[in-house]
């Protein structure tokens, strides 16, 4: 009876563990972001085919929910903070049959092809040709794409496009702020100075 009840009590537990291991998963909201970078200084022409059951950035569940199913997030990367450049920038063309649409990266822009909340990995098997010349799939342990950070669930997969030097390591972040000037410990230090001074003489 008593070795019932212990087991019992293991899977009870065992159950526990699982549905609170579960909730601390939905409540981090692990999410799989995918973004171009045009670090050049000329626009490029961005065309995407995307695979079925791909989810637009603007169909995201949640806090990536935009409401913006027709158009691109983009970021600029001149700016220390990038996240106050945000703006979008509608569709070229889409054609939801062929499943492609296409848009403008401009120079030293990041854009956003895909916010998906809840999900570990991106949708992979998307295509994107870059001003009908260059042209980059998404695959799982790929290298076109690099992925930041690599040991974590979710994180993102982005490709970087540059004039042939190598892709820069870019870490967003936002601005530190600079400290108030200490008026108070430079008087202190000043008197402090003197005080040493005086009892040396």
């Amino acid at each position: 009876m008593t070795k019932y009840l212990l087991g019992a009590m293991t899977i009870k537990y065992l159950i526990s563990l699982i549905l609170l291991s579960t909730v601390c998963l939905i409540s981090c909201e692990s999410s799989a972001l995918v973004a171009i970078s045009n670090e050049t200084a000329t626009d490029r022409r961005i065309k995407v085919i995307y695979p079925p059951k791909f989810m637009f950035p603007g169909e995201a569940i949640g806090r990536g929910q935009t409401g913006k199913r027709d158009s691109i997030e983009t970021y600029d990367l001149e700016l220390e903070d990038i996240y106050q450049g945000r703006k979008f920038i509608p569709f070229i063309s889409r054609d939801t049959v062929a499943r492609t649409y296409s848009f403008v990266l401009k120079a030293n822009q990041r854009a956003i092809v895909e916010s998906r909340f809840l999900a570990y990995t991106p949708t992979y098997k998307q295509i994107f040709i870059i001003d009908d010349v260059d042209t980059i799939k998404l695959v799982r342990f790929g290298k076109h794409f690099e992925r930041r950070p690599k040991l974590m669930l979710g994180g993102t997969w982005e490709y970087y496009i540059t004039d042939g030097q190598p892709p820069k390591r870019r870490a967003y972040h936002q601005p530190v702020k600079q400290k108030e000037p200490d008026h108070l410990g430079e008087i202190l230090d000043i008197l402090g100075e003197g005080i040493s001074n005086a009892s040396k003489q």
